[in-house]
């Protein structure tokens, strides 16, 4: 596509997002058999009306090299299908390059290669190619990893071409010895560890003991692993230890049961313990591994396991304690224990302080010091019951001194530093300290040392400790705006004599002082002038570093000359108009040494395509191709048919690069790239822009570009399916793991690391643009590593698309909007749809953070924190809509409104307001504030809110006289079943003075216009009543989760709020029996007496023993008051469901979430039955 208006979507602002969940069951098997077809085949390719064969790996028949000249026709052929034109060396290609270049497009003419080309002697290729550092392109990486065949060992092949596979096995280690290794010997258990690198037996770890390591040591992009099958009863466990001294967050040890991950570690692990037990009786396979990536080593690089034990869990035989703790007050200090013996399967332990008042001790045996004095820490075991005592000494520790870090320093201005201040000495009981600025217009500073710069110039940080008054200072200047440097383009390849231009930004764009200094590393091999021009002096490699003026901030570029080789290529097709348009057959070869170096478009063996061209069959390899825009191995603009080609040779140019093809508005199937890729925008390692159709390719090349960077494609507005990428991938903006700037990806993969300086960054795809069309992602999964700033998903950065059984395990990292699947989910005009998706990879960034999308469900686990009335954080939700119906925040003092509700508002807006209306008297909750934005609050004197004045207009207080007054109706403040007085009154104040309730009442009009007063029971009956004449016709709409929310909005509307009849009613009562007691006149059951009929114990019955015991803990949390909800499925992951293990696995225990969710219907029906 040679203009693109899809540059705007980047721009757009975003807006709403949806997120459904298919059954886990059916997404766990999809997901598996997705897997297992990426690995065991390749979907058909289409037919490009061209035999395929394979590339020749085997010897192939070659050309001499070519000395430049242009010969007078071809080796042989009449151009037809049946007899092709013959091409045997690079004198015919250049005749073929001369005819299309002058206006013969050869449409429909066939061409064939018989051999290999040679246009240069690549023998020291890597001296014009690249600086010899890269193996990407030094040989055709992917013909090594094909195994030679009889078939593929001739010259004629009629076979599909294969997919490359890793090296065989090359040994194994025996397995008596990886049994004897892992302490398992004895145990009927079968180790195997095979492949390339097998499993050793170490006895040299850090602390002496011999345990079986991984054997890929220093070994990139490899894997190291030992599994055993085995059959096992349920409750039956296997049992470890471990320790793991990797590179922090790339190479991981894993434990896998039956090819799912249970266990993943990374760094520095000191040896820990870990168990899995079955659920049910069968057959399972354990696998123990260690994965590296693709870049660089970190500490031992390997990872140890011991004492592995298979079988019936170990009863625990006893507890050893230390004996004696010393901690100071505010101090804290662990007690140590050991339980017996080493491999009991049940090691829980519970810790209890004789006098919590002198030390406190947590559930992980932490003991914080209160008061001086002594006491005892009990340890228990959970299994047996023994016992073991520590004694704990808590003592005070005056302060001595205190000292800041740093003691000078700069912070620019709008940014924060943190302060780190110690308290000497460490053991200190009062730690307290307090925090001064000499200058608050340059620098603020809170109460945790925290600063934050504001404008320009130096200020004193002063920290004084409460105890003593010792203080320490830090001297901080914020200096100008400079922010930082960014050249472009990071790398470049220029030939003797030649020029290049760098360009440097500043950020940000409006510093006042933009002066620049460059610099190269090797002046004899380039020179730079002033304004960032390069030109190359001699053959090798040099980087130049800009640097600022203002805070010396730099950034480089390595820029590689060439020696030119004595040939340098013209392309087939030197414009858009002079095309090749015939069908070109490799038959299997390659053309080589390929040298271009230049600064025009259309570059490649190939520079244009035309629509009825194909290109089969082909290989361009150890070459060299720069040029500027529509720059690709085989070819720079291709509206035809490429199938089954390749390229590993170095490709570099400005815009629309890629490794086989720099822009396609045609097909390409079946092709791979292994060379490097270099570029600034539309940058792929197949394909740089794409507004065709992509099927069945891959890049295992390093991809690197400026913005729209992409493992396979940098740019696509048309379609890619199956493809991967496992090459590293650079950029800066709209950068993924298969494509940077993205629409309709489906059953695609990346395992390789993407790295982005700036935003929109996925696994996946960077960005998924919308449009007139679906834009789906489906059936697609990432495994490397991702690292960028906003925006960056494990599979999605961000966009507005369906995103369909898709996964993540691979590392995320950034700033705002990270997600493990989506980033972002919001785009203008239109919603995303996240379905049968799940992410495992661990997840780091600062605001936005989620699981699944960065706008998830943490903010909702929070909101129960906020409710929490004992919970300190957070103090504040961005969100009114989820204070309505069902949420009571009894402390909730401000509500803050941003919202018009209009028409139909009314009911929204009473609900929201009763959030603030309880008082709590014991949490100083007397009152509360309303802030509102929008004249919101204009309704409350709408005479919907609370009806209309209580006192007529025509209104005469003569009628009344001699009359006597109404009495006023009182219903009883005694709760219902209780038979004593009830002596806790509700107190309500009145400009701050407490009045006593003596009764209330309900004053409304009826259908004549006269006023009516009766009691608030009395009101709800009527109305309840009217709508539902029968206690079954309430309780058939009660039973469905959709109807009983809307019969308790259906309340709040006509003026019935449930929170105040429940004043009327034990805490324990359902709002079920209010309603019944009061509008048919039921007596009321509690929630434990509904838990425990025989109409529910009817329904567990029906269950096996694991589906009864989850069942009977929802119960047990409904009758504790601490759940409504039964279907809702965040209950699952509460602590006492996890001996079950995940919510998927709780699941599965029940036949799948549907028969999870009819299980629970079926309790909840029984519930209300009762």
């Amino acid at each position: 596509m040679k203009t693109r208006l899809r540059r705007a979507l980047a721009m757009i602002a975003l807006i709403a997002f949806v997120v459904t969940m298919l059954p886990l069951s059916a997404f766990a098997e999809a997901r598996t058999s997705f897997i297992r077809s990426r690995i065991d085949s390749r979907p058909a390719r289409p037919d490009s009306g061209i035999e395929i064969v394979p590339h020749k790996t085997e010897n192939p028949k070659r050309s001499a090299i070519w000395d430049g000249s242009i010969a007078a026709g071809f080796a042989g052929g009449s151009g037809t299908e049946d007899d092709p034109y013959l091409i045997s060396n690079g004198s015919e290609l250049a005749y073929l390059a001369q005819q299309v270049n002058s206006g013969n497009r050869y449409e429909n003419v066939h061409f064939k290669l018989t051999n290999d080309i040679y246009l240069n002697d690549t023998t020291d290729w890597e001296l014009w190619g690249t600086t010899g550092s890269s193996s990407a392109g030094k040989a055709d990486t992917r013909d090594a990893a094909i195994e030679p065949t009889e078939q593929n060992k001739s010259d004629k092949m009629d076979v599909p071409i294969a997919i490359p596979v890793r090296p065989a096995p090359k040994t194994e280690l025996e397995s008596d010895a990886l049994s004897d290794a892992l302490n398992a010997a004895g145990q009927s258990n079968t180790f195997v560890s095979t492949g390339s690198y097998p499993w050793q037996v170490d006895s040299t770890t850090y602390d002496g003991r011999t345990a079986a390591k991984s054997g890929n040591h220093n070994v990139s992009s490899s894997t190291s692993s030992f599994s055993t099958t085995v059959t096992l009863s349920a409750g039956d466990i296997v049992s470890f230890e471990y320790c793991v001294s990797s590179e922090s967050n790339y190479d991981e040890f894993r434990f896998y049961v039956d090819g799912f991950i249970e266990l993943r570690e990374s760094g520095l692990v000191s040896w820990n313990s870990y168990s899995y037990q079955a659920t049910a009786d069968g057959e399972y396979t354990f696998m123990w591994s260690y994965t590296k990536d693709s870049v660089v080593n970190g500490n031992s690089d390997a990872c140890w396991v011991d004492n592995v034990y298979i079988g019936a869990p170990l009863a625990v035989t006893g507890i050893d304690v230390l004996e004696q703790l010393d901690i100071p007050v505010n101090g804290t200090g662990t007690v140590a224990y050991s339980v017996l013996p080493e491999n009991a399967y049940n090691k829980n332990v519970s810790f209890e302080s004789a006098d919590a008042g002198i030390a406190a001790v947590n559930a992980n045996g932490v003991v914080t010091g209160v008061s001086a004095g002594e006491t005892t820490i009990t340890v228990t075991t959970e299994d047996g019951g023994f016992t073991g005592a520590c004694t704990i000494n808590v003592y005070n520790q005056a302060v001595t001194g205190v000292t800041i870090e740093p003691s000078e320093a700069e912070l620019l201005a709008g940014y924060l530093m943190q302060l780190t201040t110690t308290v000497l000495p460490e053991n200190a009981t009062n730690k307290n300290v307090i925090y001064s600025v000499d200058d608050e217009s340059i620098l603020s500073v809170d109460q945790n040392g925290k600063v934050a710069g504001l404008s320009a110039g130096t200020a004193t940080v002063t920290v004084t400790t409460e105890d003593g008054g010792f203080t320490a200072s830090a001297e901080i200047t914020v200096p100008a705006q400079v922010t930082g440097v960014r050249i472009s383009p990071k790398s470049a390849f220029i030939g003797l004599g030649r020029t290049i231009q760098l360009t440097a930004s500043i950020t940000p764009s409006n510093a006042a002082n933009k002066n620049l200094s460059w610099s190269v590393s090797d002046e004899t091999i380039i020179s730079v002038d002033g304004q960032g021009t390069v030109t190359g002096l001699s053959g090798g490699t040099a980087t130049v570093t800009v640097t600022t003026e203002d805070g010396g901030f730099s950034d480089s570029a390595e820029i590689t000359v060439c020696y030119a080789p004595a040939n340098t290529w013209t392309v087939i097709g030197r414009t858009y108009y002079n095309n090749f348009c015939g069908v070109f057959n490799g038959d299997g070869y390659a053309v080589r040494g390929i040298y271009i170096n230049t600064q025009e478009s259309y570059q490649g063996l190939f520079g244009n395509s035309g629509g009825d061209s194909i290109i089969a069959n082909l290989g361009v390899a150890e070459s060299y191709i720069y040029g500027n825009k529509y720059v690709g191995g085989v070819v720079g603009n291709n509206d035809g048919t490429v199938t089954n080609c390749y390229n590993t040779g170095n490709v570099n140019g400005n815009e629309h690069v890629g490794g086989v093809v720099g822009d396609n508005d045609g097909t390409v199937t079946n092709c791979y790239n292994t060379g490097n890729v270099t570029g600034n925008k539309d940058v792929g390692g197949v394909i740089g822009d794409n507004g065709g159709t992509v099927t069945d390719c891959y890049n295992t090349g390093n991809v690197t570009g400026e913005s729209w960077v992409g493992g396979v494609v940098g740019s696509n507005n048309s379609s890619i399916t199956g493809c991967y990428n496992e090459g590293s991938v650079t950029g800066k903006d709209y950068v993924g793991g298969v494509a940077g700037y993205a629409r309709n990806i489906t059953d695609c993969y990346n395992i390789g690391s993407v790295v982005a300086g700036g935003n929109y960054v996925g696994g996946v795809v960077g960005y998924n643009i919308s449009g007139t069309i679906s834009s789906p992602v489906a059936d697609c999964y990432n495994e490397g590593s991702i690292t960028g700033v906003d925006y960056v998903g494990g599979v999605v950065g961000a966009g507005n698309t369906v995103i369909t059984n898709c996964y993540n395990i691979g590392i995320v990292n950034g700033n705002e909007r990270v997600g493990g699947v989506v980033g972002y989910s919001k785009a203008y005009n239109g919603s995303t749809t996240v379905a049968n998706c799940y992410n495992t990879g661990s997840i780091t960034g600062s605001n936005y953070v989620g699981g699944v999308v960065g706008d998830n469900d943490e903010g909702k686990k929070q909101l129960d924190n906020f409710i929490d009335k004992d919970s300190v954080y957070p103090t504040i939700v961005t969100t009114s809509k989820l204070m309505t119906t069902g949420v009571n925040c009894q402390t909730c003092k401000n509500i803050v409104l941003d919202n018009i509700f209009g028409e139909n508002g009314m009911s929204e807006f009473k609900q929201i307001i009763g959030r603030g209306t309880r008082i709590v008297e014991d949490y100083g909750k007397m009152y509360f504030t309303i802030l509102d934005f929008r004249n919101a609050t204009r309704l409350f004197a709408d005479p919907k809110f609370n009806g209309p004045d209580v006192q007529s207009e025509d209104y005469d207080p003569e009628h009344y006289k001699g009359k006597q007054p109404v009495s006023p109706i009182v219903d009883p403040v005694k709760p219902a079943g209780d038979d004593g007085d009830n002596t806790k009154k509700k107190k309500i104040y009145i400009n701050d003075v407490a009045v006593e309730l003596i009764s209330e009442r309900v004053q409304y009009y009826d259908k004549d216009g006269k006023l009516v007063t009766e009691s608030l029971k009395d009101f709800t009956r009527r109305n309840v009543l009217q709508d539902y004449a029968s206690l079954d016709e309430f309780l058939q709409f009660w039973t469905s989760d959709e109807k009983r929310t809307a019969i308790i909005e259906e309340l709040y509307d006509k003026g019935i709020f449930i929170e105040e009849l429940r004043k009327f009613y034990p805490a324990d009562v359902d709002d079920f029996d209010l309603i019944c007691d009061i509008a048919y006149g039921i007596k009321p059951l509690t929630k434990s007496e509904r838990a425990k009929s025989s109409k529910v114990n009817d329904v567990l019955s029906s269950y096996s023993d694991k589906c009864k015991e989850v069942l009977s803990i929802l119960l047990d949390k409904y009758s504790n008051d601490e759940i409504d909800d039964l279907t809702d499925q965040r209950v699952l992951k509460l602590p006492e469901f996890n001996e079950y293990g995940s919510p998927i696995k709780i699941a599965k225990l029940f036949g799948g979430l549907n028969g999870y969710l009819a299980a629970v219907h079926s309790v909840q029906t029984a519930l209300y039955a009762a």
